[in-house]
């Protein structure tokens, strides 16, 4: 099987005319980049005529989500579940199930060009360095009838308290679990220091960034990514 191999554009400008992008992709080649990405200007007209011209795939609209701590986060709130961190160092079935329906509209699934193995590979190995605290502080969970059904990471990211993984299980979903799930990450954030919090998802996925709004988070950014397969 052909391995994806990934440069970030991140480093550059967000905006390209054509010929700069002409002169990427050549860079790319020359290193021998099978994939790489473009986190771009939506509001920037000419490029995203550029990036449909060459035929890019728009992998996602991706939006960053902040909001301010409030004395009432970190005085924190009563919840209807016991939401509790989650101390096992072994990744069960149950967290990963939950790490894999996280990313139902991540642009590693949506890209048909990237097998669902690799998709599930990138998540289990997400999940399993947030538990060892590699990539996160903590993964903090809820269960009912002892079974996980819900479950956030959370850790800091310039500055800022920050939510990586969130996923509630569909057979839990309509009981306001994620909703508690984003409070109980703003409590830990506000318990850690921090004066602002945030998380990143999909424009697509109109649950996630509605759950968000609902807790008071604005958008504060937002990014056409396009993949460049070469």
């Amino acid at each position: 099987t052909t391995e994806i191999y990934t440069l970030s554009l991140h480093d550059a400008l967000p905006i390209f005319n054509s010929t700069e992008l002409d002169d990427v992709i050549k860079k790319l080649r020359s290193n021998q980049i099978t994939l790489s990405y473009w986190a771009s200007d939506p509001e920037d007209h000419e490029s995203q005529i550029v990036a449909k011209t060459a035929g890019l795939f728009l992998a996602d609209k991706k939006v960053t989500y902040s909001r301010k701590i409030s004395s009432g986060d970190m005085s924190g709130i009563m919840f209807d579940r016991k939401i509790e961190q989650y101390i096992d160092n072994q990744l069960n079935d149950e967290l990963l199930s939950l790490a894999l329906q996280s990313g139902i509209f991540s642009r590693f699934r949506v890209d048909k060009k990237i097998p669902e193995a690799k998709y599930e590979q990138l998540y289990k190995l997400w999940i399993e360095k947030s538990i060892s605290k590699e990539i996160a502080e903590s993964v903090l969970v809820t269960k009912i009838s002892d079974k996980i059904v819900g479950m956030v990471t959370v850790g800091c990211k310039n500055d800022r308290g920050d939510i990586g993984l969130i996923a509630v299980n569909e057979s839990a979903r309509g009981m306001k679990i994620g909703e508690m799930l984003v409070n109980a990450a703003l409590h830990w954030s506000a318990k850690k220091g921090h004066n602002t919090a945030q998380v990143v998802t999909q424009g697509v996925n109109r649950a996630a960034c509605n759950l968000y709004e609902k807790c008071g988070y604005h958008v504060e950014k937002t990014e056409n990514i396009y993949h460049i397969w070469l």
